[in-house]
């Protein structure tokens, strides 16, 4: 072993993993006298190898014992190892003069197995895209088919566009499969143009807009393109200069003859004819053009299951066009009544991505791998009314698939695996939230519709299921090939080797298979996973790379002797393109902008003397050197720059590869490409400053991007963002509390318990925590007397208990805090037996609200993610601080004083509820649930109101209401409170009215009317009556409300589950606001809450009663037939048919 020098491993011998043993020697007998003997065999409790075999020829018969790694095999998998041996050895002796690669390892009946296993289901689609689009133009003519801004076409009028587009093609001698360029932008124009094309019985191809002009000529002569069209003109100028462009229509469209391609006959448009040609990455240099059908495009998006396509469903088109995504983007919706909404000539961000879905409503988003983590890494919640999201490109993270289940819970998970060659996706997962507990290989699923998958190895002999092999795909999804490289075609579009003349029609989707590449293999369940590639192709940012392609290039510039390009993880995780370069340094980046599209430029040159090599020959890729990520700024400008720019540089250093950034450093040459690109512009965003991923391509630096952003941006003056370190006015709310005089007014608190589902780094949740805390002053909030101040920072600790301790130290904690001491918020953990870990925040309601702690807990989440993936912490920019907006209240009275005359009204209209005197001190509770409860405020006080009407002298009752309070007015304007931590609830008095003359519903609606009369979401109120003390305002009600509405509706938590609360949150000894107060909130579409009732005024058995009325009156108000049909019973249902003639005029 050492003079081989082979790897050590504890885990496997250095030399060998498998062993083969032949006992064929016969055995001596041993005679003793008196003693009879036999061989007896062992049972191991440890396999001494991965595997072994130990064969004995015994009185003509071999015997076989296989012993094995069981963490490295199954029994299914040596029993069908076992199965497939003792078949070869029984078949050898009569095939002797066959090739091995002849000779078939399975018997017929397992290969019919892994043949059914690779079968997608029968789709019935047939026809070609343009019978398809017009049969929903017949079908519905005024569905809308496309939408662009404020902008909205119905299928009749896209059908009328396309074909006054094909008219003219026609006339202008475009026929069978003439190729049409289309450039490449997202606008009705050029969908009408692409159908229209297609209408006349050519193909179009996608012209990317930033095409290089040496790729562009090459495109153009390649694929014979005939025509060019767009819908701007400029665009045309600029690309075909002194080329005649002519107008089409009332200059809706513009377009250009590249005379010299011939005219071709116009016939009737089949099935197999070329619908489309998509140009990818090629290893040789050159791109490879793929020729797609129209079978493939009706294949992929009719009749089929793996994804929704249905009339009612809206797409999202943001893939360019020249991606094959963009293939199911477009015709999904449009073969199918759907509504394509396009995303906009521009690379939209993921803000503008998620605008757009809540716009519109979209229900089914594309996103490739890169994308989709970056969604989820930056909790675009926007996401969240999907009904399906497709991703794809690369391999997914099961972390991020995990997150993503949690921050987007109603949107069905799929991963879509396919090459272009296979029209977009050959195979589909759907993701369960059960199987995502425990992911820990992302699978590629299942073949769609009218596609078969084989798993080969190198002499085309199907692989058993759990053994490695390349993917084959077959049926209707296949391209026809690669135009004008029929050699390349025949190399891998090879024939059918499993086709059945007998079963199978004869055509040429059936006699064809193509060669992916790909390395996969069938888990025992029956579902694809992928391990990687057979050659050297890499997906980068969901681009199909071929690096030789690269390296082609890269030897055609002057200097260059030797190269090599590979696909490498930066420290971040993305996956970015690496030149490695042998000859005179220059700026090698430069001179391949001008002939390669943008997705094939290496982010990193790295200069080497030469490439080393293995013994045999081949690039030694492990001796090459890493690639340095982390740059430091190239300009060495690091001086201060305006508030504007210091913000810019603060989020770039968030998110390059670098350790600092100069104001005028370009952004590419810091290692920028386009996902970083929009995670820029996404946290941008969040920081108030509007910029486009357009924007900052052109503008590249941060001195540049920070002169166009926005010159609206509220950007907060420090004084409103950070603390004085004085003491300051408490906010109405916290005086509300100071004036209820409870008996432990330190232990007022709220509280969060939860439990990781994978395993949490302890000191990464430390740095984290501290990073929160830090950033939200808030927390560290104490009293000082009557005022409130904020503390110094000073770095805070979570507390770790034993996990049999974890309870009983935590309701310890719940009654710790002592108001004039920070911190008020205390963080208190446990690692449990089984790896997870057990959290819990403690927090005394002054420094904390409802909607506080969604904020607190997504920030907490999405640092601990930031750090987790070793980049800085970096979160929004800061919204007005809590003292500020303490302070700003007062300049709030004037204008609150317009709604004195509205308050002492309702305080002049209130009424309490007339109470029996109870025993008892402190306060008590009662717990309650109702499930499947999909409720709102005005039910719940109708219910409540109704269910308390016996203790009401009047026909009203009034309640104190709480709100956010964050509807803040400051001088002048409004002021943004969405991410300021802190208590801020606004009290307010209601006067639920008639609550015997009204019926339900009819209550239930004056409710919402008299709320949406409340004024400034009831934060004047407290101004009026803590601030200006406004003595006419003073209310003592018996009832108090809260509503939080959904708690699951902001924090998702990604890899947690909620936990109940050790301890009590409230002291017992402090008596409840009110005589009664009901707390309640929705998780899960479950009503949870407590009604609370001081025992001095209500016994237990009367508030039980009062209880289960409120809970009667709410489950009638979800009555489906109460609720649709307006409280009509049956019987009247009966009597109103019977007076109603249904017969219509000429029924027979």
């Amino acid at each position: 072993v050492e003079r081989v020098a082979a790897p050590r491993s504890r885990a496997s011998s250095p030399l060998f993993q498998v062993l083969f043993t032949l006992q064929n020697a016969p055995l001596e007998k041993l005679t003793l006298t008196g003693v009879q003997w036999s061989p007896i065999t062992l049972d191991h409790s440890l396999s001494k190898f991965d595997l072994s075999l130990a064969m004995a020829e015994k009185d003509g018969v071999l015997r076989a014992r296989w012993e094995y790694r069981s963490d490295l095999f199954s029994p299914e998998t040596i029993s069908q190892i076992g199965r497939d041996f003792a078949r070869l050895l029984e078949n050898f002796p009569r095939l002797l003069e066959q090739p091995l690669s002849a000779i078939p390892i399975h018997d017929r009946s397992v290969e019919d197995e892994l043949i059914t296993l690779g079968k997608g289901g029968v789709g019935k689609a047939e026809g070609t895209i343009t019978e398809q689009f017009s049969q929903k133009v017949r079908e519905q003519p005024n569905a809308v088919a496309l939408i662009s801004g404020v902008r909205k076409v119905s299928y009749k009028e896209l059908d009328l566009l396309s074909q006054r587009w094909a008219d003219l093609l026609v006339e202008r001698g475009v026929g069978q499969e003439s190729r049409v360029g289309v450039m490449a932008v997202r606008s009705i124009e050029t969908m009408a143009a692409i159908i229209g094309v297609l209408k006349a019985g050519g193909l179009y191809v996608p012209l990317e807009v930033d095409l290089p002009a040496v790729r562009l000529d090459w495109t153009l002569r390649d694929a014979e393109i005939g025509w060019v069209l767009s819908d701007d003109r400029l665009l045309l100028e600029e690309r075909f200069s002194g080329s005649a462009i002519f107008s089409f229509g009332n200059g809706e469209g513009f377009y250009l003859s590249l005379s010299e391609i011939p005219q071709k006959e116009r016939k009737v448009v089949e099935a197999d004819q070329l619908a489309y040609l998509l140009y990818t990455s090629g290893s040789t240099g050159l791109p490879k053009g793929v020729e797609v059908p129209h079978r493939a495009v009706v294949r992929l998006v009719k009749e089929t299951s793996y994804a929704s396509f249905r009339p009612e469903d809206v797409f999202l088109q943001a893939a360019p066009l020249g991606f094959d995504a963009s293939t199911f983007e477009t015709w999904g919706p449009l073969l199918n009544g759907g509504t394509l909404v396009l995303a906009g000539r521009a690379t939209p961000s993921l803000d503008e991505l998620a605008e757009l879905v809540q716009e519109h409503g979209v229900t089914s988003l594309w996103l490739t791998a890169g994308l989709f983590h970056l969604a989820v890494e930056e909790r675009m919640t926007g996401f969240s009314g999907l009904r399906q999201l497709l991703a794809g490109g690369d391999t997914l993270s099961p972390e991020h698939l995990k997150m993503a289940a949690e921050l987007w819970p109603e949107t069905q998970l799929i991963n879509g695996y396919g090459p272009t060659e296979g029209t977009t996706f050959s195979c589909c997962h759907h993701f369960s939230k059960r199987e995502l507990f425990d992911l820990k290989k992302t699978p590629i699923g299942l073949p769609i519709h009218e596609t078969q998958v084989y798993i080969l190895d190198a002499d085309l002999q199907l692989v058993p299921q759990g053994a490695e092999g390349e993917l084959y795909l077959g049926g209707q999804g296949l391209a026809r090939g690669y135009a004008n490289q029929a050699s390349l075609t025949a190399e891998v579009f090879v024939p059918n080797p499993f086709f059945d003349p007998r079963s199978d029609e004869l055509r040429d989707a059936n006699l064809t298979l193509y060669r992916t590449g790909d390395r996969v293999r069938w888990r025992r369940d029956g579902v694809l996973e992928f391990f990687g590639r057979i050659d050297q192709q890499v997906k980068v940012r969901g681009f199909r790379i071929e690096p030789g392609e690269v390296e082609q290039a890269l030897l055609k510039i002057g200097g260059v002797r030797e190269t090599a390009v590979l696909a490498l993880d930066d420290e971040s995780g993305h996956k970015r393109l690496v030149a490695y370069v042998v000859g005179e340094e220059k700026d090698w980046k430069s001179d391949l902008v001008r002939v390669l599209p943008p997705h094939l430029v290496p982010s990193v040159f790295v200069a080497i003397p030469v490439l080393p090599l293995t013994s045999n020959g081949k690039l030694d890729r492990f001796a090459l050197p890493a690639p340095v990520w982390v740059q430091h700024a190239s300009s060495g400008e690091n001086g201060l720059g305006s508030e504007v720019e210091e913000r810019v540089r603060e989020v770039w250093q968030s998110v390059l590869p670098v350790e600092s950034v100069g104001l005028y450093d370009n952004f590419f040459e810091l290692g920028g490409d386009s996902i970083l690109a929009l995670q820029i512009v996404s946290r941008l965003k969040r920081s108030m400053m509007d910029v486009s991923p357009a924007e900052l391509f052109k503008h590249q630096t941060v001195s540049e991007l920070a002169a166009v952003i926005s010159e609206g941006q509220v950007i907060l003056d420090e004084s409103l963002t950070e603390p004085s370190g004085a003491p300051f006015t408490a906010p109405p709310i916290q005086r509300w509390f100071r004036e209820l005089g409870m008996d432990s007014p330190q232990h007022f608190n709220q509280a969060i318990a939860l439990r990781s589902t994978t395993a949490l780094d302890r000191g990464i949740l430390e740095e984290a925590w501290s990073a929160v805390v830090e950033y939200h002053h808030a927390l560290r909030m104490c009293w000082i007397g009557n005022e409130l101040k904020i503390a110094p920072f000073e770095k805070p600790r979570i507390e770790w208990f034993p996990p049999e301790a974890f309870e009983a130290e935590v309701a310890a904690l719940q009654e710790s805090f002592a108001l004039e001491n920070f911190p008020l918020i205390k963080f208190a953990a446990s690692v449990e037996a089984d790896g997870t870990i057990r959290l819990c925040l403690i927090a005394h309601h002054t420094v904390i609200d409802a909607v506080s702690w969604r904020i607190l807990l997504d920030d907490l989440q999405l640092v601990y993610q930031q750090m987790e993936r070793g980049e800085r912490a970096y979160l929004p920019v800061k919204t007005i601080s809590y003292e500020a907006w303490a302070k700003l209240l007062p300049s709030s009275v004037e204008w609150s004083k317009e709604d004195t005359r509205y308050w002492q009204g309702v305080v002049q209209d209130s009424q309490t509820l007339s109470l029996k005197k109870g025993e008892g001190e402190g306060s008590q509770e009662i717990e309650f649930e109702l499930d499947g409860c999909e409720v709102d405020l005005p039910i719940l006080l109708a219910s409540a109101g109704r269910a308390l009407s016996a203790l009401c002298e009047g026909d009203r009752v009034t309640v104190m209401l709480e709100s956010h309070g964050r509807d803040f007015q400051g001088p002048g304007e409004s002021l943004d409170l969405s991410r300021t931590v802190g208590w801020m609830t606004a009290i307010y008095p209601f006067v639920i009215r008639n609550l015997e003359e009204s019926d339900f519903r009819e209550l239930c609606q004056e409710i919402e009317d008299d709320l949406a009369q409340v004024p400034h979401g009831g934060v004047s109120y407290g101004i009026l009556r803590y601030l200006e003390e406004e003595s006419s305002l003073q209310i003592s009600p018996s009832l108090g409300f809260n509503f939080l509405g959904r708690v699951d509706a902001g924090f998702k938590g990604g890899g947690f589950e909620r936990n109940k609360v050790p301890g009590r949150t409230v002291a017992r000894n402090n008596r409840p606001a009110y005589p009664m107060l009901i707390n309640c909130w929705l998780e899960e579409n479950t009503l949870k809450g407590e009604w609370i009732f001081d025992p001095r005024f209500s016994k237990r058995e009367k508030v039980t009663e009062i209880l289960e009325e409120f809970l009667e009156q709410l489950k009638g108000a979800d009555d489906p037939l109460s609720e649709n049909l307006y409280g009509l019973d049956e019987g009247q249902l009966a009597d109103i048919a019977g007076q109603v003639d249904f017969s219509f005029e000429g029924d027979e």
